[in-house]
């Protein structure tokens, strides 16, 4: 390989399971951590490469985040704070910090994110399929060039209806073959999110959340896998390969959507009212989701902004029309950028996200990390071991007590905690 694939401008180097050896080198993980990064920084830099790096469990990620804070990350995160034309950018990430914080910011994702991973885009998609019929469809027509997706799903789905597989039947198929996450995946996965919708088939995001602390034994899928015990849910909004039936793809999937999953927008619909949802590889052109927004947009006060969208290259048609409405990080100040290098901004953005919105998290209580915390932090956890064991019998027997070790543990490692997340 001579070129970085699946849309990246630079070539991307992967380096798993960072902390996961705690026994061997239990008091000195803060010491390994700080030299550790100061190497990748190095080797990044010399190499012209980027590196990412996936922690053994979320207490090492918010390590190895509160690290790159300590040090600065303008040194991470050099184009966000020096160039002047993305300053928007960093003060955009920075505005949906408090956001974040009081769990009301969820996640959109569209096709886009799946780019990362090897799958086509839509109309990448439906241009395959129309060359494997017979006899196969001209994609370099005129008519089928200038032809809206949904109408070319509904001639490829005509066409298939003398054969013994249907496009749903090829979807699954094709889509089933890619199990590896992006980059992408992994930092939304790593987001401190509860509550994800997204348009695609695939299941790249649900294996993100499986493998992130957040979510280590299941996820609630709706609407065809609830589960209410579980930590996080992902809704479905056009299906999944795991529910051949649920799939929308045609014209007339689209017309049948409201009467079929009225319940889904409707869940949407609430979530926009009441929280911030992050678009992500999404084109804001899909007509379901025009129903539910104008829904809400009908029902809320006027200049209500319910939502950030990232975008590629720069829209500012999308955002006369979302004016309001949406608030927009393009990531080019052309509408024809060279989208690989417009795709890595948004990796860079959404870990900016992660380390400004996982720094807060500092598991300040665990003592193998004395060396990355800030003097008044460990003087801070000092003082409050020396108070508890000072305690009585009976003081610790109230019920007062009982709330403030609860405050105290939120700054200890969560017990058993073992999944990776991604820096």
């Amino acid at each position: 390989c001579t070129e970085p694939m699946f849309g990246v401008s630079k070539f991307t180097y992967g380096i798993t399971n960072i902390g996961a050896d705690t026994k061997t080198y239990q008091n000195q993980m803060g010491e390994l951590f700080d030299i550790f990064l100061t190497t990748l920084q190095e080797c990044a830099h010399d190499l012209n490469i980027d590196v990412v790096v996936s922690c053994w469990d979320k207490v090492n990620f918010n390590m190895m985040q509160s690290l790159r804070v300590k040090r600065g990350l303008k040194t991470f995160f050099p184009y966000l704070h020096e160039d002047p034309n993305f300053r928007k950018q960093k003060e955009e990430a920075e505005r949906l910090v408090d956001i974040a914080a009081v769990g009301k910011l969820v996640v959109f994702a569209g096709a886009g994110i799946s780019i990362g991973s090897g799958l086509p885009s839509w109309g990448q998609l439906l241009n395959q399929l129309g060359q494997t019929l017979k006899p196969p469809i001209d994609i370099s027509d005129e008519e089928w060039i200038k032809m809206d997706m949904l109408s070319k799903a509904e001639i490829i789905s005509r066409r298939l209806a003398g054969t013994n597989k249907a496009l749903a039947d090829h979807i699954i198929e094709l889509f089933q073959t890619f199990t590896k996450p992006s980059v992408t995946h992994y930092l939304l996965a790593s987001l401190p999110c509860t509550e994800y919708v997204t348009t695609n088939y695939d299941e790249l995001l649900e294996i993100a959340l499986k493998s992130s602390d957040a979510a280590p034994d299941a996820l609630s899928i709706l609407p065809h896998n609830p589960d209410f015990a579980a930590p996080i849910w992902v809704l479905k909004m056009h299906g999944s390969v795991t529910d051949r039936d649920s799939i929308v793809l045609t014209r007339e999937d689209y017309i049948r959507y409201e009467e079929r999953a009225s319940a889904l927008g409707g869940i949407i619909q609430a979530k926009m009212m009441t929280s911030h949802m992050l678009f992500v590889g999404f084109s804001l052109s899909d007509d379901n989701f025009f129903r539910i927004a104008d829904t809400v947009k009908k029902s809320l006060p006027e200049n209500s902004v319910f939502g950030t969208s990232l975008q590629l290259p720069h829209t500012p048609m999308q955002s006369e029309i979302w004016k309001n409405q949406l608030d927009f990080v393009n990531f080019s100040e052309t509408k024809n950028p060279y989208i690989p290098y417009s795709a890595r901004r948004m990796y860079i953005w959404l870990d900016y996200l992660c380390a400004i919105t996982s720094s807060e998290n500092t598991p300040i209580m665990d003592p193998r990390f004395k060396s990355v915390c800030s003097p008044g932090q460990n003087e801070l956890r000092e003082k409050i071991e020396t108070f508890m064991a000072s305690l009585s019998v009976n003081a610790t027997e109230t019920i007062e007590f009982q709330k403030l070790k609860d405050v105290i543990e939120s700054f200890r490692p969560p017990v058993n905690s073992h999944r990776r997340s991604t820096a």
